[in-house]
């Protein structure tokens, strides 16, 4: 007997804003990713793309005068993806994504020096690959890869030279989650989905 009660599913997490310090912003966090369901009573066939990957986090600002350089904002995480029918069957064109995004790069700022930390690649939509974290700069820390089939990576320290500072990196967003559940065997021929499904339905 089903229940009236709806209870929805919960997406991904934002990322962290990275810190600030003095007039330098810290990075703003990537959106976490969203939601999909779908739940059908017969054959379901995907041949498209179904993507809830998270977001990059943004780079830390710097402001020279002040000598302040800020933190990058966390990847936001990847959100969860749930396809249930009597028999699921996902063509090789078929991409399912929850991955996670990479995390900004921290600032530098020294004497009349200033120089932004690069943006984190936001969560692939449509392969395995981690997200990149930010980077570049040499005394911003490096931004954390996104998760994907593997483990986020936290964000590296903030370097140092003799007049110039930098801001930390922000860390990857995780990877979300795969459902995929069929009443009959699945056929997930060479379809993507990362990170790898739960469910029941092993993949090829």
């Amino acid at each position: 007997m089903q229940t009236e009660t709806f209870t929805p599913l919960i997406g991904g997490c934002a990322g962290g804003t990275g810190g600030g310090t003095g007039n330098a912003a810290g990075g703003p966090g990537g959106a976490g990713g969203g939601t999909f369901q779908l739940s059908v009573a017969r054959k379901l066939t995907v041949a498209k793309v179904l993507s809830v990957s998270g977001g990059g986090g943004l780079g830390g600002k710097a402001h020279a005068s002040s000598f302040a350089a800020a933190g990058g904002g966390g990847g936001g995480s990847g959100g969860r993806i749930v396809l249930e029918a009597f028999q699921v069957t996902l063509t090789p064109d078929a991409r399912l994504t929850a991955n996670g995004g990479g995390g900004g790069e921290g600032a530098g700022a020294g004497l009349g020096t200033e120089i932004d930390g690069a943006n984190g690649a936001s969560g692939s939509e449509d392969t395995e690959s981690s997200a990149g974290g930010g980077s570049g700069s040499v005394t911003g820390g490096d931004g954390g890869a996104g998760g994907a089939g593997s483990a986020p990576v936290a964000g590296t320290n903030g370097g140092t030279l003799a007049v110039v500072s930098g801001g930390g990196g922000g860390g990857g967003g995780a990877a979300g989650s795969i459902y995929l559940r069929s009443v009959q065997l699945c056929a997930l021929s060479t379809a993507v989905i990362s990170p790898a499904p739960t469910g029941g339905c092993v993949p090829p």
